[in-house]
């Protein structure tokens, strides 16, 4: 990824994986770092977004249902 974020170029690496995940078991492991953790549909995905995953969705639209 590519992107200028406050005047400054960044770029870094991701790894993007599909799973499925028993939402009664999933915790908050790092609690220090998240607030928690939540889930939204596609068409509810709060504001404010990273800025790639708008680019992130486009690639994968056809595969995240």
């Amino acid at each position: 990824m590519h992107r200028e974020y406050n005047g400054t170029k960044t770029h870094w690496i991701t790894l993007d994986f599909k799973v499925f995940v028993d939402r009664k078991k999933v915790k908050n492991g790092e609690p220090h770092k998240f607030d928690a953790v939540e889930w939204f549909t596609l068409n509810n995905i709060p504001d404010p977004i990273h800025s790639q995953l708008a680019n992130f969705l486009e690639k994968y639209k056809d595969k995240l249902k």
